[in-house]
């Protein structure tokens, strides 16, 4: 009899008390702010579901939490950083300054030929990068009335129908 009383009291304590309950905020306990709590030493699961971690009063993941990163209290702080697998890491080679991150380099895609207009768009050998098109070396990458006529002269400087160009003429009597 008495194999079944201590038997009764350990299953009342366990459904008393489930594993996944969230960790109580008026406990009266103090948690240190640097020790993470899951898995607890034993090996079973602790107070944060999921492997998440105890920070604070707080359930984070120390692998993807910015403000806990790898460790409570552990903050990637830099302009572009995230927490990846536990580590800060520099995701904008650009520093949040000019230029577009084009894997890990940081690029003018105006002016990059191996990079014209888009990541990975690269111009031809005979061609270069001017603001973000591949254009015929020499071209000037304006659009815009081709300066040439049909025939193929150059416009400038021509004049149609005998006229004068501007300058001023004399006529001789």
């Amino acid at each position: 009899m008495v194999y079944s009383r201590s038997a009764l009291a350990l299953v009342l304590l366990l459904t008393a008390c489930p594993d996944d309950a969230p960790p109580s905020s008026d406990s009266g306990s103090s948690t240190n702010a640097t020790t993470p709590t899951n898995p607890t030493a034993d090996g079973t699961e602790g107070p944060c579901p999921d492997g998440g971690s105890l920070c604070g009063s707080d359930c984070v993941f120390l692998g993807s939490d910015n403000n806990n990163c790898g460790a409570c209290g552990v903050v990637c702080s830099g302009v572009g950083e995230e927490c990846i697998g536990a580590m800060c890491v520099d995701t904008d080679p650009c520093d949040g300054g000019p230029g577009t991150p084009c894997g890990s380099e940081c690029v003018d895609i105006n002016n990059d030929d191996n990079n014209c207009g888009d990541c990975g768009r690269n111009c031809d050998d005979n061609e270069i990068c001017t603001n973000g098109d591949c254009i015929p070396q020499g071209g000037t990458g304006e659009t815009g009335p081709n300066p040439t006529t049909s025939d193929g002269s150059s416009s400038e400087g021509s004049s149609s129908g005998g006229g004068s160009s501007g300058g001023s003429s004399s006529t001789t009597m």
